[in-house]
């Protein structure tokens, strides 16, 4: 889920506010430039700058929804309700400009599902899922109908192709609904559209300035939806000198994703903001994460330090203090512990998969085995043999309650897959599954998303979609949200 929802919101992204009559949408320099600016973060440039063009061009809707756009990416990263307020005022001022454009002109219909689908975005993370829905549904409808008037008109297809994607994904227990609303698609065409999308920009001297942003949302798609790590590897190399801003969260998110856990802490470690770019709070978290699993503890406890007291707004604030709390526990600091959790009672919401399982920790009361603790910490590292020498060294008195068990075979499960001992891996799964599918932690809805994907790429699309749907069968169970959605994307995938 973090990886989606805090990931989609830049995906979308990218255009401003309006005027009185006679509308224009005309993109010009300052538009051209204001858009390189946000995407480095320097929004109060961006600002200003679209600030004094607007003033001597009022009737160009395109220079606020490039305004739009800056507020959005401020708005989604501060979290902060005028922020948000900001954003909401200059949506409604570039939807009202945009009435006046004639309807031939296919940036009516483009900038209308875009400005939607980011204040839907900020709305979602605020938890208003009605409203949120609503406009979803209307950005998707209004993107169709572009499609529909423009086939070749390449910033549709890039939209359209995102949305495709996303419904693709959708649980099937709420697809009925998605259906219900209008929405479709399928991870297949979605990526047809993005790519056809691509090429049109690599063609088109007017919209090129769009393929930089188009690349980096093509790369998420491919490592989140389409399960294709070289792919965005391959699209994320087009980006290898420009380290900053925005493309650098996707960098480093795509080189997790592809387990390449040194090579992401270091592109996060050579980070060196400007002075007057708009702070990105969220790399100290992804460091801390990075560093965590390389057992540097220090340093991560010092990244989530830094996290919770910079970060005005709520996503991960309980996360990164349940991390916190697991340093104190790896040290021997029960009170440390108890401090931190203490605090995750009373810091941040419980938006995030991972700030879920942060406030269910805290309410439970329960303290993690220590002994397995360091072991899922090495693996997420990528420790795979020094995780599999403590995991094996574990003496089976220290692992005598259920769900202690249920981890330990979990863990030995991921391990051996990840050292390509297939068999012992899937015996392993097999054994979580079946003794841990009547209880609500994520251990056997986990091994069945991951029994799944085992089989789909060894080409048995048979078992895959087996598997798949016994992780979606599984309810009320831990990181419930990204799980299904995983299980859906490898569903949609296997079932072409």
């Amino acid at each position: 889920m973090r990886a989606i929802v805090f990931s989609l919101w830049i995906l979308t992204a990218f255009l401003t506010r309006p005027a009185e009559a006679f509308a224009h949408f005309t993109i010009n320099k300052h538009c051209r430039e204001a858009h390189r600016l946000t995407l480095q973060l320097e929004l109060n440039a961006a600002n200003q700058l679209l600030k004094q063009a607007i003033a001597s061009d009022i009737d160009n809707a395109a220079l606020t929804y490039f305004q739009c756009q800056s507020h959005f990416v401020r708005a989604f990263i501060s979290e902060e309700q005028t922020d948000f307020l900001t954003l909401q005022k200059s949506t409604g001022i570039c939807l009202e400009l945009l009435e006046d454009l004639p309807e031939t002109n296919p940036w009516k219909g483009q900038a209308r599902s875009e400005l939607l689908l980011r204040l839907a975005l900020v709305k979602l993370k605020r938890q208003e899922f009605v409203s949120a829905g609503y406009n979803i549904r209307k950005a998707f409808l209004q993107i169709m109908e572009v499609r529909k008037k423009h086939p070749d008109f390449a910033p549709a297809k890039r939209t359209a192709g995102v949305l495709h994607m996303a419904m693709g994904s959708v649980p099937e227990n709420y697809k009925w609904l998605a259906n219900l609303a209008g929405m479709y698609g399928s991870i297949g065409q979605g990526a047809n559209e993005m790519d056809e999308a691509i090429s049109s920009l690599n063609k088109d001297v007017e919209f090129s300035f769009l393929l930089d942003e188009t690349l980096l949302m093509r790369a998420f798609c491919a490592s989140h939806f389409e399960k294709n790590e070289k792919r965005a590897l391959e699209l994320m190399a087009k980006h290898a000198n420009n380290p900053s801003g925005l493309f650098l969260f996707f960098q480093a998110n795509t080189l997790l994703k592809a387990e390449r856990f040194r090579d992401a802490l270091a592109l996060l470690n050579s980070y060196r903001p400007s002075t007057t770019s708009y702070p990105l709070n969220y790399v100290a978290f992804q460091k801390g994460l990075l560093q965590l699993g390389a057992m540097q503890t220090k340093e991560a406890s010092k990244s989530f330090a830094t996290y919770v007291n910079n970060y005005k707004g709520h996503s991960f604030v309980k996360a990164s203090l349940h991390k916190l709390a697991w340093i104190s526990l790896l040290q021997g600091d029960s009170a440390g512990y108890k401090q931190n959790m203490a605090r995750v009672l009373t810091r941040g919401t419980s938006f995030t998969d991972e700030d879920q399982q942060a406030q269910r920790q805290a309410e439970s009361g329960d303290v993690p085995n220590v002994y397995l603790l360091e072991c899922r910490l090495l693996f997420d590292g990528g420790n795979y043999d020094e995780a599999l020498q403590k995991l094996s060294g574990i003496p089976t008195a220290k692992v005598s309650s259920l769900r202690d068990q249920l981890e330990f075979t979990y863990r030995m499960a991921r391990i051996c897959e990840k050292k390509k001992m297939t068999e012992r891996a899937i015996r392993y799964y097999n054994s979580t599954y079946n003794n841990g599918k009547d209880h609500t932690w994520y251990f056997a809805a986990n091994s069945a998303l991951l029994m799944g994907n085992m089989y789909e790429q060894s080409g048995d699309k048979k078992k895959a979609l087996e598997w798949y749907k016994k992780c979606l069968a599984l309810r009320r169970h831990e990181y419930q949200n990204s799980i299904d959605q995983k299980a859906e994307s490898g569903k949609n995938r296997v079932s072409k």
